[in-house]
């Protein structure tokens, strides 16, 4: 039964995580980049007019295009770590379709800068950066996705309008352009035309364009074939416990009829055999189940704590196929089982309901 349930829940676990993985891949993109394409330079001989005059000419006719820029100010040409004005924070949630901030002339927002972690608190650099112009703000709320690729900052401090202007001239900008436009993950030859148009740029390093089909789809074919492998290999455990089950009930049914008979012949009706054989059957086949689906769910939660996407809707649909093919499985196992034992205990006159 150990050995039953630790397949189970091995096999389970990997189906349902590597199925999720696989499905939501979009999502788990669209986390990590919220743009179907953002554009920023790296060094001063990049030409954005004419990159951005590129990128638009390939996107502008398509569905649902919109762009925008994203401003970014650094206290210093080391930091990681930008602010950012609440209107400028603002604008970007809007071309997101999300809700707007409000920050008070004593406060800072904290937005993350990779996709479902938190800041801990306001940076060292920008708390040094505050302290020097005389400035101690509180923390008054903040955000875990993010508005940039994941990784480009390690966050965001959003801070009033008011105090902003304050800070701007000691700080140094960077803009990244972002554009949205329907269905993205469909559209392969507009990445693919501005990449070759921009290759020397990109080549040279003088700018940066990131495209969230490029890492879709990279994504949905690396998620794929783990899903497959994964797939094969939690089979193969299936088949193992299989196997195991046959060998446990059927290797072993000279020997066990041999008891029954002696019982049967003391006085044990075959009503009372019945059930007997029904709640051996249910402890070899159910127990092990049950207990594989509920360290299958205790994984699932702990799971939901270190994934971008949700992992639950997946394992309830999974959940409930498997308690439907376990039921069919136990019902034709039992009347399989019960028919051989009671034709070898009755000596062919065995009871049928």
């Amino acid at each position: 039964m150990t050995f039953s349930t630790l397949l189970y829940a091995i096999s389970f676990f990997a189906v349902i995580v590597l199925f999720s993985q696989s499905k939501n891949v979009k999502s788990q993109t669209e986390k990590i980049l919220p743009y179907a394409m953002t554009y920023n330079t790296w060094t001063e001989d990049a030409d954005a007019a004419h990159d951005l005059a590129v990128i638009q000419g390939e996107l502008e006719h398509l569905p649902g295009y919109k762009m925008t820029d994203i401003h970014l100010w650094y206290p210093d040409t080391q930091s990681r770590t930008p602010l950012m004005a609440q209107s400028d924070y603002n604008q970007v949630l809007d071309f997101l379709g999300r809700e707007s901030i409000s920050v008070s002339d004593t406060g800072v927002y904290l937005v993350t800068g990779n996709a479902d972690a938190r800041m801990k608190g306001i940076p060292t650099s920008v708390e040094a950066f505050l302290q020097a112009n005389h400035l101690s703000l509180s923390i008054e709320g903040q955000s875990d996705q993010v508005i940039t690729l994941t990784g480009f900052t390690s966050g965001i401090c959003v801070v009033s309008d008011a105090v902003f202007a304050s800070l701007a001239p000691q700080l140094t900008e960077k803009t990244i352009t972002a554009f949205l436009y329907d269905q993205w993950e469909l559209n392969r030859e507009s990445p693919d035309a501005i990449f070759a148009a921009l290759e020397e740029t990109l080549e040279k390093r003088d700018a940066n364009v990131v495209s969230a089909y490029r890492y879709y789809r990279s994504s949905q074919i690396q998620n794929n074939l783990t899903l497959y492998i994964g797939g094969m290999l939690s089979f193969v455990f299936l088949l193992a416990v299989a196997s195991f089950l046959y060998s446990r009930l059927y290797s072993q049914l000279d020997a066990e009829c041999r008891k029954w008979k002696g019982i049967v012949k003391i006085g044990l009706s075959q009503k009372e055999f019945s059930a007997v054989l029904n709640r051996l059957l249910f402890l070899i086949l159910c127990v092990p189940f049950g207990a594989a689906l509920l360290y299958l769910w205790v994984g699932i939660f702990l799971m939901e704590r270190v994934t971008l996407v949700s992992n639950i809707p997946v394992a309830l649909g999974f959940t409930s196929v498997l308690l439907v093919l376990q039921a069919v499985l136990y019902l034709w196992i039992q009347h399989s089982y019960r028919k051989s034992v009671f034709q070898k205990v009755y000596e062919h006159n065995f009871f049928t309901d």
